[in-house]
């Protein structure tokens, strides 16, 4: 969010809180003119020239400012109230980039370190933080100036040469501070990983079984010594520099008190204004106030470099292009010589790979484990970009159409499917096409499963919530594939279905999939090759290389890579069969 947009939206309780900022400058440097007033008029109520009545108004208007500066308790009050509502801009501006922000990047460790600062960090917070520390030093620095300079002009002089002095030095260590807090993110976040596996419920079944608690526990121990000890280090670094730029700044306040005294000495000053000077002096936060600027600054420009680095990946939708397909009409699919490897790896996991499909074909993708089969699928959803080599749909280029015009175009049920902490019928439709859900409810059997649950379709799935209701593996997987079918998509894909499903419910599946997908072309990426006689192609995959293209009955003949599998999973059911 625009940082004066968010003022003006907040323009009451900013202002409030600049105002409270500009009322707390203004104290301290005043200050010393009324304990100035005060004494001189004790001095001449002493010396008879004055009633003793005239204390009165030094004393109300002293009292006045010792009084003002508690305000700041409502302004602590308010700033809490502003930063919490700052706060839920500031995750809504991280997840407006991130849904710009390309697949491949949520597989980097750095890149995760780097999201956790920027949601401990709230750039508009600090930013606003540091623009009331600029009110307030400024503030105060020209009233200091204004009322030292009425005594003599060396001492403002005297306070204000040695702030440049100390500029290199608090910039150069605030900077490594918080750099260091930042490579730290990374420990923290596998500590806090650490913990989930001991606190939440998707572990505690296996960890109770193998007895890993004091495994897991000893890792977290490890770690979260490992941060303390590292974080303490360089607190205590950061702490001994600022504490050795805070003793120094009374080099130029003993001056001060020098220049002073010999103001008073040889009585170019009075009583009142040298103990009034000296007592100020002695407590002057200017140095304080100046370092924690600096302090501020470096930190706020750290939260831009990281949203910076944000932006520069961040993927540019304009300009894309959107594809005119009618609501019959077939699509075209073609790969052509595409390589594709992980960032700061030398192997290809995909190397070479070419292939045309079209219209409302079945397609099944088969090999090994590693061979590649996740990583195309990727590649053809957009989610990975090929490093060489080219994907089309209908003739347009991937990398040219949005990631909106491809949500659009297909549906997926990947292996490790996501189950939401939402609604059944949430879980299916995420609250859109309801009227579209009636008859994929009956089709995969999620109406049985909202018949004996207590708020039907919508209860809340899943033990994250009180209420809410765990379903089984089987359950689940029926819901993720209803899900696929959302939308009218034009390209279906399933990698492994029917993993979690009994026998019976795979076979029928199965068949609902094919059934209800004559209108789309459809992609199976399975283990479980029985399927394959039901496809128009098939597709072999080994070592990051198609190896064989064809329908059942050719590969079959042709007995290469996939009659080895097939035979190898055939006799493997025919020995649980003798065995049975």
């Amino acid at each position: 969010m625009n940082f004066m947009k968010m003022l003006k939206k907040r323009r009451m309780v900013s202002l409030i809180l600049i105002c409270i900022t500009i009322i707390i400058s203004i104290v301290d440097p005043i200050s010393i003119l009324a304990q100035e007033y005060l004494i001189d008029t004790v001095e001449e109520i002493i010396g008879n020239v004055l009633p003793i009545g005239a204390m009165f108004m030094p004393i109300v208007f002293l009292c006045f400012l010792y009084i003002i500066p508690n305000i700041h308790l409502i302004g602590d009050y308010l700033k809490i109230k502003w930063s919490l509502d700052i706060e839920a801009e500031n995750i809504l501006e991280l997840q407006d980039k991130l849904k710009k922000i390309p697949y491949v990047c949520f597989e980097s460790n750095e890149f995760y370190d780097k999201i956790q600062y920027l949601k401990e960090n709230n750039r508009l917070e600090i930013r606003f933080s540091f623009v009331l520390q600029v009110l307030e030093f400024i503030i105060n620095t020209v009233l200091y100036v204004y009322v030292l300079f009425r005594y003599s002009w060396i001492l403002p002089v005297l306070c204000l040469v040695f702030l440049p002095c100390t500029t290199h030095f608090i910039t150069k260590f605030s900077k490594e501070h918080y750099n260091k807090l930042f490579s730290l993110t990374f420990d923290q976040r596998m500590a806090e990983d650490k913990m989930n596996i001991l606190t939440e419920k998707e572990y505690a079944k296996e960890i109770r079984v193998f007895g890993a608690s004091g495994f897991i526990q000893k890792g977290w121990e490890r770690l979260i010594k490992g941060f303390n000890k590292e974080y303490l280090k360089s607190l205590e670094r950061y702490s001994f520099i600022s504490k050795v730029i805070f003793i120094s700044q009374y080099i130029p306040i003993l001056l001060c008190l020098g220049v002073v005294l010999f103001l008073y000495w040889n009585q170019k000053i009075s009583l009142a204004a040298f103990i009034a000077v000296s007592n100020h002096l002695l407590h002057m936060n200017l140095l304080n106030l100046y370092q924690g600027l600096v302090s501020s600054y470096s930190k706020y420009k750290l939260v831009c470099k990281k949203h910076q680095e944000l932006n520069e990946i961040m993927q540019n939708e304009e300009g894309k292009k959107k594809l005119e397909i009618e609501e019959k009409s077939s699509i075209e699919i073609i790969f052509e010589h595409v390589f594709f490897r992980y960032p700061n790896t030398d192997t290809y996991v995909l190397e070479d790979v070419s292939f045309q499909l079209k219209g409302k074909q079945k397609v099944v993708l088969v090999g090994e484990n590693g061979s590649g089969k996740s990583t195309l699928i990727k590649l053809l959803l957009g989610l990975y970009k090929a490093e060489q080599g080219k994907i089309f749909i209908n003739g347009v280029e991937i990398n040219e159409l949005s990631r909106q015009e491809l949500s659009k175009l297909f549906g997926c049920v990947f292996q490790d499917y996501a189950k939401y902490a939402l609604s059944l019928k949430e879980n299916v439709g995420f609250g859109e096409r309801e009227e579209e859900l009636t008859g994929l409810m009956k089709v995969y059997e999620i109406d049985k499963i909202a018949s004996h649950l207590q708020d039907s379709y919508d209860t809340i799935l899943g033990k994250l919530y009180g209420d809410g209701v765990e379903l089984s593996g089987g359950e689940w997987q029926k819901i993720g594939i209803a899900r696929a079918f959302v939308g009218n998509k034009k390209v279906l894909i399933f990698d492994e279905p029917t993993a979690s499903l009994d026998p019976i419910a795979e076979v029928n599946t199965f068949q609902n999939i094919i059934e209800h997908s004559k209108e789309s072309m459809t992609f199976f990426v399975t283990h479980r090759l029985g399927i394959a006689s039901q496809v128009n192609q098939i597709l072999v995959l080994n070592q990051g290389k198609i190896c064989e293209i064809g329908d059942f009955e050719e590969l079959m003949k042709k007995r290469g890579k996939f009659y080895q599998l097939y035979e190898t999973q055939r006799k493997l059911y025919i020995r649980e069969e003798c065995i049975e």
